[in-house]
């Protein structure tokens, strides 16, 4: 199993992970939870920035936007 993980294949793919993140999601406030996706879904250009953006990125700052206050709240009790 730690052939997979670690295979040279792999590991390229996961540097390239956010390795090619654009400066849109760089700056993005969700960036910690979404890291850009998988880079598969990068195909658009997002606004004054380089290509490279997820094409669900509204979607996901939606989302995020309107489940990360509960999370961070459950997240809290629980510690």
């Amino acid at each position: 199993m730690a052939e997979m993980v670690f295979s040279p294949m792999q590991v390229k793919f996961g540097y390239a992970k956010s390795g090619t993140l654009p400066r849109y999601c760089r700056a993005c406030a969700y960036l910690r939870d979404c890291w850009g996706e998988c880079p598969k879904n990068r195909l658009i250009r997002p606004p004054d920035s380089e290509p490279g953006l997820n094409y669900l990125c509204a979607g996901f700052k939606r989302f995020f936007y309107y489940t990360l206050p509960t999370v961070d709240r459950i997240a809290a009790e629980l510690r």
